[in-house]
């Protein structure tokens, strides 16, 4: 665990110094940009539609919906802003 912990911060540290964002929202930036990437599924790119609203209302209910699929809009929005 303690070899993964590091690897991790090794990970996010280097991919987060690449931003050349200065200013008064520095890290208001840094923070959106970090939850973007951690949204986008490694082997294919894609972000993740919509992560709070695929808990199931009630289990073994009727809507319990499936929002694993990447959306256009929001990965081009994700896009853009990366």
């Amino acid at each position: 665990p303690d070899i993964a912990l590091q690897e991790t911060e090794k990970f996010w540290s280097e991919w987060s110094d690449r931003c050349d964002r200065e200013g008064d929202y520095h890290d208001l930036v840094m923070r959106s940009l970090i939850t973007l990437k951690a949204l986008t599924f490694g082997p294919t790119g894609g972000i993740v539609a919509a992560p709070t609203t695929s808990l199931p209302e009630k289990l073994g209910g009727t809507r319990n919906w499936d929002y694993r699929f990447c959306w256009l809009r929001d990965a081009t929005f994700t896009l853009l802003a990366l």
